[in-house]
């Protein structure tokens, strides 16, 4: 899979129209990485992370990324939890 080819909410950017993205991960270097690699997506722009969920709520509704990866680190059930209060 291309870098290029995500889908859902679009906004505009230098490179044409791309997808947000935000980062919830217990390592902040994770974070920072995967920031360092979809900086060099067309097709994705990062809007933040932060490493913890609680954190990362303020983050999510303030941006509402279109992609919202979350470290499974978190467990299950906390993951779940934390997506039934941003629905």
């Amino acid at each position: 899979m291309r870098c290029d080819s995500v889908s859902r909410k679009e906004v505009h950017n230098t490179h044409g129209t791309a997808k947000t993205v935000a980062v919830c991960d217990t390592e902040p270097i994770a974070i920072e990485g995967l920031g360092t690699i979809l900086g060099a997506c067309r097709d994705l722009r990062f809007v933040g992370g932060e490493p913890s969920l609680i954190a990362s709520v303020e983050l999510v509704r303030r941006q509402a990324p279109a992609i919202l990866v979350i470290d499974k680190g978190f467990g299950v059930g906390a993951v779940i939890d934390y997506l039934t209060r941003l629905a």
